[in-house]
């Protein structure tokens, strides 16, 4: 594959060698992110642990999803509509968003999922952690 930075697109070698370079949408020329595949949603958030106890500071990395600079702000969603924001955080150089929020005292065990949205490009990276709790 041949990847053109300039307009964030990636060109397969098939669809050169057909000389078919087509533009999907309007908005394509100016993706500076999503460089995670088509479409750009597929952007995952990883965690430097897999579980946390409330209180506990969550640490991410996202995938190559955003315009450099761009601001991102995000949402958790947990379990018995415990949800809450994150953010804003500032995409690297690398496009990339490395942060970090304080899980709220009373979210409940079980899934989190996290998806974080770039405020110009609209671009999105998902992931998600378990919550654990202390046994009494």
């Amino acid at each position: 594959m041949r990847l053109i930075s300039r307009i964030g697109t990636t060109l397969s070698a098939v669809g050169l060698a057909a000389g078919a370079l087509t533009f999907a949408g309007g908005g394509t020329a100016q993706a500076v992110g999503g460089h995670c595949g088509y479409p750009p949603g597929q952007c995952t958030i990883n965690f430097d642990q897999s579980s946390y106890f409330p209180k506990e500071t969550v640490s991410f990395r996202t995938d190559k999803a955003f315009a450099k600079g761009e601001s991102v702000s995000g949402h958790v969603h947990c379990r018995k509509h415990h949800h809450f924001g994150i953010g804003p955080y500032t995409a690297n150089r690398h496009h990339r968003v490395n942060g970090s929020f304080v899980l709220p005292k009373g979210t409940p065990r079980g899934t989190c999922s996290v998806r974080l949205v770039g405020q110009s490009s609209g671009f999105d990276a998902v992931g998600s952690f378990f919550v654990k709790h202390h046994h009494h």
